[in-house]
């Protein structure tokens, strides 16, 4: 984790991100954004399906314009263009023995250049809590 950023958990307990010290976080569960207006948003949850139903779901849920980049037996990695107002958004579900943990990560548009680096970063920090 990077020095001076901040854990977040799930509602569960069991999936966490890391996000920068300045964002906020308590908003609500698993969530850690820039501000009140949420330039930059992080959120992580848990999900106890199995694998390939959890990629499913997921792959449902953002059926309009998202690229899978990645699809293994324990990664799934998918672009998620979820409106003209944000450049930046990704989904990342990791497989553990007993939940998926799930990122998902969004940046609007004008503010790419001051939160796209930490919104890709996170990616990094998503773990299961043990």
């Amino acid at each position: 984790m990077p020095e001076g950023w901040q854990v977040v958990e799930d509602a569960t307990g069991m999936c966490r991100i890391a996000v920068p010290g300045d964002w906020t976080v308590g908003v609500a569960p698993g969530v850690g954004q820039t501000s009140v207006l949420a330039e930059g948003l992080a959120a992580v949850n848990a999900n106890d399906q199995d694998w390939e139903p959890f990629k499913q779901s997921v792959d449902q849920f953002y059926l309009t314009g998202h690229v899978t980049l990645i699809d293994t037996g324990d990664v799934f990695l998918i672009s998620n263009p979820i409106g003209p107002e944000f450049d930046v958004s990704y989904v990342l579900g990791l497989r553990f023995d007993d939940v998926n943990c799930q990122l998902l990560a969004t940046v609007q548009r004008n503010w790419i250049p001051q939160y796209a680096p930490a919104a890709i970063l996170v990616s990094q920090t998503l773990d299961h809590t043990d």
